[in-house]
């Protein structure tokens, strides 16, 4: 998985420079890194300090990746008035609130810049 996906997506979505509204490719790399802290520990004393540690990391993340939905849906809605996008903008930000792992995040994420390059967002 490619740590500029998360970084690009909230970037383009809000229009900013790095570190700015979480858009950092260090956040990403440490989900990662928590994620496979938190696999490889299972069965192990520190299974539930890693998968706290991980859910926590993965719940940031996520509540980035929403707030720049939010606005990317606040620029459609304003700018463009296309129900189309709207409609797809949603259905990513649901996919992604239900996403479980990084993985599927990450795919999520792939999936917004087909949608976003289609209608010039």
């Amino acid at each position: 998985m490619d740590n500029t996906t998360y970084e690009f997506f909230i970037r383009r979505a809000w229009q900013c420079d790095r570190f700015e509204k979480g858009a950092n490719t260090d956040t990403w790399d440490s989900l990662l890194y928590k994620k496979n802290n938190f696999d490889n520990s299972i069965g192990t004393p520190t299974e539930s300090i890693n998968k706290s540690d991980y859910d926590k990391k993965l719940a940031e993340i996520k509540q980035n990746i929403d707030n720049a939905y939010n606005n990317l849906l606040y620029k459609a809605t304003r700018k463009n008035n296309n129900e189309d996008l709207v409609d797809t903008l949603l259905d990513l930000k649901i996919r992604a609130y239900n996403s479980e792992n990084p993985a599927d995040l990450y795919q999520t994420l792939k999936d917004s810049f087909e949608s976003l390059n289609n209608h010039n967002l």
